[in-house]
């Protein structure tokens, strides 16, 4: 069963890379899509579920750290 559900999206797996590969080609196209990918990504859910268990269960504020 397995296999048949990786070889059914197979050629859009193919597809895609052929794409990502005709990008990295492009630096100004590679760089450009790489920071709009970036920029759109927003806040990780691993940082917002921390800050709520900061918030809801342990009672503790952000703390300044010095760099």
């Amino acid at each position: 069963m397995l296999r048949r559900l990786v070889l059914a999206d197979y050629r859009t797996y193919v597809d895609g890379q052929a794409k990502v590969s005709a990008a990295w080609q492009l630096p100004d196209t590679w760089s450009h899509m790489s920071i709009l990918n970036t920029a759109r990504s927003g806040k990780f859910s691993s940082d917002r579920s921390i800050a709520n268990y900061c918030d809801d269960i342990w009672d503790v504020s952000a703390m300044p750290v010095e760099l």
